[in-house]
């Protein structure tokens, strides 16, 4: 495990994560769960701790420039023994900033935030509205900072994105239905009109429970199998 995996893992399974310590589904979405992991495995090797640059079959374009920018946003807290809000440790100043743009989590007491990984959870269930436009760029400085340690992760990001969003882009393949909507992960797939790609939106759908059942959303026409997974 290190900062990279971490972040993976947070993006993944965001929709099936209650805080840093619990995560589960439902009886009914056990798929969705097996598929989440899964994404864990497309966005990072795990035996090498790196981020990968394309899916495990090779048929999508992993984020890996933002997943490493990220891990280096938690490199500072990772490489200590920790500390609080407020303190003046690098720990300390994550959790401040991370305080200060969160919100509670679905079904959760707003708790301080202890942890890298709850960090990267916030990151991940906030990236595309709390942690966009200017504040997005607030994590960018921190990764900055994070960055300037030899055993950083390269390459990060020349500059701050718009959203801390990830998305997964597929090339548009024959016989592909063009459907849009969330899968059983909670992730959301949608359609590049401009180059008929996949897109799909890691850790930016709808709660997993509201999801299940619709792990198929984007089937060959021609024999009904679904196409990534």
């Amino acid at each position: 495990m290190n900062e990279v995996t971490t972040v993976a893992a947070a993006y993944a399974l965001s929709a099936f994560m209650r805080d840093s310590e619990h995560i589960g589904t439902t009886s009914g979405n056990r798929a969705g769960l097996a598929e989440a992991f899964a994404t864990v495995t497309d966005l990072v090797d795990a035996a090498t701790g790196e981020a990968r640059t394309v899916t495990r079959a090779g048929t999508g374009t992993v984020p890996y420039a933002e997943i490493n920018t990220l891990a280096d946003v938690l490199h500072g807290c990772a490489l200590t023994a920790g500390g609080r809000a407020g303190d003046g440790s690098p720990c300390g100043d994550l959790f401040a900033l991370v305080d200060g743009l969160s919100v509670p989590m679905p079904g959760a007491p707003r708790d301080r935030v202890a942890d890298t990984l709850q960090s990267a959870l916030l990151f991940a269930r906030e990236a595309g509205t709390v942690l966009a436009g200017e504040d997005a760029n607030l994590l960018y400085q921190l990764a900055v900072t994070g960055a300037a340690d030899a055993g950083a992760f390269r390459p990060m990001l020349a500059e701050s994105p718009s959203d801390w969003s990830f998305e997964l882009r597929y090339a548009k393949t024959p016989n592909q239905l063009r459907q849009s909507g969330p899968d059983a992960s909670g992730n959301l797939w949608k359609l590049d009109a401009s180059t008929g790609d996949e897109i799909e939106s890691i850790g930016a759908g709808v709660p997993a429970a509201e999801a299940a059942g619709s792990l198929r959303q984007f089937e060959d026409s021609g024999t009904n199998q679904e196409i990534y997974k």
